[in-house]
C-alpha cells in the first residue's frame, strides 16, 4: 500500500494563548464591579414591619435612600498641561457626561454635547442605599467619582471638605467573609464535638455558668461558639485555659490552696509548699507559669491531670 503523504504542519501563532490570556483578563477588568459606599450612616438599621404586623424580613439600610455626588467641578491633572506652561500638573474643569470618552470638559467637543445631553439623568452619580456599583467598562464614570474631592481616596484634593464616600475592596470583603464563614463553621464544629473537660476547660474562659446541667452548658457554649466564632477558635486551641481548669478545680477541691501560707502555694494534705505566689489567683498565675514553661508548675498540672482523669 502506497504510504499517504502527510502535509506538514503548519507552525502555530505562538502569541494564540498569550493573547486569549491577554483578552480573558481584559474581559475580567471590564465587568469588575467596584462599590463604592457612603461614609456616615443615617440612622440604625431596624426590621421593617410588613403589611401584615409582622416584623422581620428585609432590614432599612443605615444610610440615606439616595445620595447624589457632584458630576463636575475642577480637579488636579498630574499629566496636563496649562496653556503657557511647560511643566505638568494642573487644576482642569470635569463633568461626567454618559457616553462620552473623557471627563475633561476641553475634550467634549466632538461632538459639542447637546442640552439634552447635559441634563440627562444617567450623567447622575447617585448612591441608592449607601453604595454606588460601577463596572469596568465605566471607564469616565470611575474617573468622575475618584476626581471628586467627596472621594476618601482623591488624591489631591481642591476643595477642604470632608469626605463622604470610600471605595470598598471587593476582593478584601470576599476573602473575610469566606473567613467568617469557616470560622463560624469550625466554631460549632469545636463545641458540638467538644469533650465535657474541654467545655468545662473553655466554658469557664467565657464565664458561663458551670453549675448547670451538662446540657444546659452545652447549649450555651454553643451560643458562645456562634455569637464570636473567632474568638471561640482561638480561645478553643488556647493551652492556658487547659491549665487552668485543673488548676482552678483543685482549688475549689481544697487540695492546693494559696491561703494556707501567705505567698505559697500548698499541698492541703500534706502542708508542703509547691511554689512561691505573687497573687491572689491561684489558678490564673498557676496557668501563667505554666504557659511560661515552669517545671513545678507544670509538675502540678500533669499530677492534677492523673488526679482528676483518674489515672
Amino acid at each position: 500500500m502506497a504510504q499517504a503523504t502527510i502535509a506538514p504542519r503548519r507552525p502555530g501563532n505562538p502569541n494564540f494563548g498569550k493573547r486569549k490570556s491577554e483578552d480573558q483578563k481584559l474581559s475580567e477588568d471590564l465587568n469588575k464591579q467596584y462599590i463604592f459606599q457612603l461614609l456616615k450612616e443615617h440612622h440604625k438599621s431596624k426590621p421593617i414591619t410588613s403589611k401584615f404586623g409582622e416584623a422581620g424580613g428585609e432590614i432599612e439600610s443605615p444610610y440615606q435612600p439616595y445620595y447624589g455626588a457632584v458630576n463636575s467641578g475642577l480637579a488636579w491633572d498630574p499629566e496636563y498641561i496649562p496653556k503657557g506652561k511647560t511643566a505638568k500638573g494642573g487644576t482642569r474643569r470635569w463633568r461626567f457626561l454618559y457616553g462620552y470618552p473623557s471627563v475633561w470638559v476641553d475634550e467634549q467637543v466632538d461632538p459639542e454635547p447637546s442640552k439634552e445631553d447635559l441634563i440627562s439623568d444617567r450623567n447622575d452619580l447617585k448612591f441608592r442605599n449607601g453604595v454606588l456599583r460601577v463596572f469596568g467598562h465605566e471607564q469616565t464614570k470611575l474617573q468622575a467619582l475618584m476626581l471628586n474631592d467627596a472621594f476618601s481616596g482623591c488624591v489631591r484634593k481642591l476643595k477642604n471638605i470632608p469626605a463622604e464616600y470610600q471605595l470598598l475592596d471587593q476582593d478584601k470583603i470576599d476573602k473575610e467573609v469566606l473567613e467568617a464563614i469557616d470560622d463560624a463553621f469550625e466554631a460549632e464544629k469545636a463545641a458540638r464535638e467538644a469533650t465535657i473537660e474541654e467545655m468545662y476547660a473553655v466554658g469557664m474562659f467565657f464565664g458561663l455558668d458551670m453549675t448547670k446541667s451538662d446540657d444546659a452548658i452545652r447549649k450555651q457554649f454553643i451560643v458562645k461558639a456562634r455569637t464570636n466564632p473567632s474568638l471561640f477558635n482561638r480561645e478553643f486551641l488556647n493551652p492556658k485555659n487547659k491549665y487552668k481548669y485543673f488548676f482552678k478545680i483543685a482549688v475549689d477541691d481544697n487540695y492546693i490552696s494559696g491561703t494556707m501560707v501567705p505567698g505559697k502555694l500548698q499541698l492541703v494534705e500534706a502542708n508542703t509548699p509547691i511554689l512561691d505566689l505573687k497573687t491572689e489567683d491561684v489558678a490564673e498565675e498557676c496557668a501563667m507559669l505554666a504557659m511560661g514553661n515552669d517545671s513545678k508548675a507544670l509538675a502540678l498540672y500533669d499530677k492534677l491531670v492523673k488526679k482528676y482523669r483518674g489515672e
